[in-house]
């Protein structure tokens, strides 16, 4: 039984509406496209002004076809479009592409009229891809939707784009594929939809993603994080700057949040991220070759010792270490060296070449390397000057019997050289052996697949903490709007689970006075009105107040700092409180993300935070060893291990308090935004010096 995105990437049947009754290059013909790559079902051109196209009957309206429509393609003016929608749902058609553009990625009238189709279809059970869109490309049964030709090249590969490009190029991008769909504007269908039927096809081994933004990123992470369990995932993310985020609204109607938030979510999902179509080729060719990876170990055989040191410092920036190699090994090799040569890694057989020859030498140190237990992967330097059979010095076939040979050893090729796309191809083809044309691609696409093999499709998915019921907050938050007060935010920070320090609120100096005394100096003063947001910047704090007379110093000219630089701020009194050195400050915070909801942030605190920019990022809520990951990608996270005689801080405390603020927003949604800063962390745990709560629309 079709499922109904079966009727999208494998029609028994397609009507073309709009279909040209012209003909030749430059027409944009689907018909012409349809007949000429070999679609096998029926094909029903929709033209009333046309008895046929390209000698196949056509009708005057999709009404008029006498069987039944599997799929329906639409490219006419914009206008037409919702009732050409409606007629293909009266007349029983499972599934629509729409093509053309104009919708939400053009005016408010394109706006209007892709609301439009959606009510059209709203109830029916009907499907609709685009619009805006090139459509759909199955290799494996010749069926394309596209208006323009290109080449097609069948590989075990699902391909999910919001541009064409992506589509038409995919035997360059991605090496090929096995479907692909361009969702356009994703008024409808999208890459939930369409990552979960790639993830039930026994035929697709690695997805691929060009996004520029998404509707529903909870549900998006969800599915996400269990389709990488057991296939790779990987995303190709554009619109990543300002000028790029415009771009991409115009383009396809997209909602293009911030990166960082992106990049958390992709980093959460286990979906790899690759940084340019190279590293798409790169990540795609690697991951279809392999489908295992031993470990991490690296070892280089070359015959130019700077080529292997290249090797080698590339790879230490990607998860991959050198191989030390074994005595036994280094006994063997350096029985074909020169006695003045020592053998290392990278092995360099150069001189061993020169005295026996390459063919005499070459297998035995590939044989050597690969059969050490010490070494997972085989790194081949080679200069490929020459296309294959002419006038080469070294028979690259021992590369291919070597990995023949070793199955559970990786065996990857530098090659460089005029002719190394020929040996690219040559060795590609041939064997289990991926080529390469720089040792940074290598060293990335190799860290990759081991990141994939030994971390992403490892982990537990229940590890993955679910939101649990509200914190027993101490403060009834119900109506909340705005910034709440000083004083109110940090006892919704404690009421959380957020240790926080002793404070009291003063509306006046004498009441300031009171509070000092009864908490012991030294104190801090921090003012407390809704409009002064960043206290620090409008002078709103002042610290390490050790007597009485300090205190009203600090209280006065405080006030009349905040005054000079807030004018018109409602000033309701300040917080005391017990002044605390030492430790590490960091901040600690979260803001509310229109498709992914609550985003953590965790990093350097204190006044530095602006300037050192050492933060990292998750979706909420996260697990105890995600809080502890983000900890782990900071520099702060270093200083907490303890440097220079430092002692190291309570991790432990710290994972809590992250965990409860995630526990925090993930339950109350109507919070937009938490800042704590700073967060003061030692050896005896955490404590929330400062803190902002903002409320925003409860959802």
């Amino acid at each position: 039984m079709k499922e109904s995105l079966d009727y999208f990437f494998n029609p028994s049947s397609v009507a073309v509406i709009g279909a040209t009754t012209r003909t030749g290059p430059g027409v944009f013909n689907p018909v012409d496209i349809l007949l000429d790559k070999g679609y096998r079902g029926k094909i029903y051109p929709v033209n009333p002004k046309a008895q046929d196209i390209l000698g196949v009957k056509s009708y005057p309206s999709v009404s008029d076809i006498p069987g039944p429509v599997d799929l329906a393609l639409i490219s006419t003016g914009r206008t037409l479009i919702p009732e050409l929608v409606r007629q293909c749902v009266k007349s029983g058609v499972r599934g629509i592409i729409v093509i053309s553009q104009g919708f939400a990625d053009a005016d408010s009238k394109g706006k209007e009229l892709q609301v439009e189709l959606m009510n059209a279809i709203a109830g029916t059970g009907v499907r609709m891809l685009g619009p805006n869109t090139l459509g759909l490309v199955n290799n494996f049964d010749s069926f394309i939707t596209s208006f323009i030709h290109f080449n097609t090249m069948l590989a075990p590969v699902g391909v999910i784009c919001q541009s064409g490009m992506f589509l038409t190029a995919h035997d360059e991008i991605f090496n090929g594929c096995g479907y692909a769909a361009d969702i356009g504007n994703a008024a409808d269908l999208g890459f939930i939809d369409i990552m979960e039927y790639y993830r039930r096809k026994d035929s697709i081994k690695v997805i691929n993603l060009h996004m520029e933004g998404i509707r529903g990123g909870k549900a998006f992470l969800e599915l996400s994080r269990a389709v990488t369990l057991e296939k790779p995932v990987i995303v190709y993310k554009t619109g990543r700057t300002e000028e790029g985020s415009r771009a991409v609204g115009s383009h396809s109607g997209s909602l293009a949040g911030e990166d960082h938030v992106y990049a958390a979510a992709f980093r959460q999902a286990g979906i790899i991220r690759a940084e340019s179509i190279d590293e798409l080729r790169d990540f795609n060719k690697s991951l279809i070759k392999f489908n295992q990876v031993p470990g991490n170990r690296v070892a280089v055989v070359t015959v130019t010792g700077g080529g292997g040191i290249a090797v080698l410092d590339a790879i230490q920036s990607c998860g991959l270490v050198p191989a030390l190699l074994k005595p036994e090994t280094v006994a063997e090799i350096g029985k074909l060296l020169p006695d003045w040569m020592g053998v290392s890694n990278p092995v360099d057989f150069w001189p061993a070449a020169m005295i026996y020859g390459f063919d005499e030498v070459y297998p035995q140190i590939l044989n050597h390397v690969l059969s050490d237990p010490g070494v997972d992967i085989l790194v081949c330097v080679i200069n490929a000057y020459y296309p294959p059979g002419e006038k080469n010095t070294v028979n690259f076939n021992f590369i291919i019997e070597a990995a023949r040979e070793h199955p559970d050893k990786l065996v990857a090729v530098w090659t460089l050289g005029a002719a190394k796309r020929y040996w690219t191809q040559f060795l590609e083809e041939q064997g289990q052996v991926v080529a390469y044309d720089s040792p940074e691609r290598l060293a990335r696409a190799l860290g990759a697949l081991y990141n994939y093999h030994h971390h992403i499709r490892t982990r537990k998915y229940d590890e993955v903490i679910k939101a649990g019921p509200p914190a027993p907050l101490t403060i009834d938050i119900k109506g909340m709007s705005g910034a709440a007060p000083g004083d109110k935010a940090m006892e919704i920070l404690a009421g959380a689970g957020i240790p926080v320090v002793k404070d009291i609120f003063a509306r006046n100096l004498e009441e300031a006075a009171n509070a000092s005394a009864e908490l012991g100096y030294p104190v801090a003063l921090k003012v407390v009105s809704p409009q002064v947001l960043h206290k620090t910047e409008a002078g709103g704090v002042r610290l390490d107040i050790r007597d009485a007379q300090g205190l009203k110093n600090a209280y006065l000219s405080m006030l009349e700092e905040v005054q000079e630089k807030s004018p018109g701020a409602s000033i309701q009194g300040v917080l005391v409180q017990r002044y605390l050195s030492g430790g590490i400050e960091l901040i600690l915070g979260s803001k509310m993300d229109a498709e992914f909801g609550p985003v953590l942030v965790f990093g350097t605190g204190g006044i530095y935070t602006e300037i050192m920019r050492d933060v990292a990022f998750r979706i909420a809520p996260v697990s105890p060893a995600e809080a502890l990951e983000m900890i782990g990608e900071t520099r702060a996270g270093r200083l907490l291990q303890g440097v220079r005689g430092q002692e190291k801080a309570d991790l432990n405390a710290l994972v809590k308090a992250i965990t409860c603020l995630s526990d925090l927003v993930t339950n109350n949604p109507e919070i937009s935004e938490v800042d704590i800063n700073p967060l003061l962390a030692t050896s005896k745990g955490v404590v929330a010096l400062d803190g902002r709560v903002i409320f925003g629309v409860g959802s």
